[in-house]
């Protein structure tokens, strides 16, 4: 007979069944998985505001180039 795929819940290399754990310790899973969520979600936001910025910082070279190419012509 086939085992059956019991979920299980895996913590520093041990395996625990998922059905058999207590509800605080479901809520502390929970909690993890939604500062895993935030993390990730904030490592996206940051990435892309870093992106932002290097373009603001591109952008202002090349004002800042423009202008003084343009008192140059003076």
């Amino acid at each position: 007979m086939a085992e059956e795929n019991k979920p299980t819940v895996t913590v520093d290399g041990k395996e625990y069944d998922a059905e058999s754990l207590s509800d605080n310790a479901k809520n502390i899973i929970s909690n993890i998985q939604f500062a895993d969520q935030e993390l990730n979600r904030v490592r996206l936001q940051s990435n892309a505001l870093q992106t932002a910025r290097q373009a603001y910082v591109t952008a202002l070279k090349k004002e800042l180039e423009g202008e003084v190419t343009d008192a140059d012509a003076e």
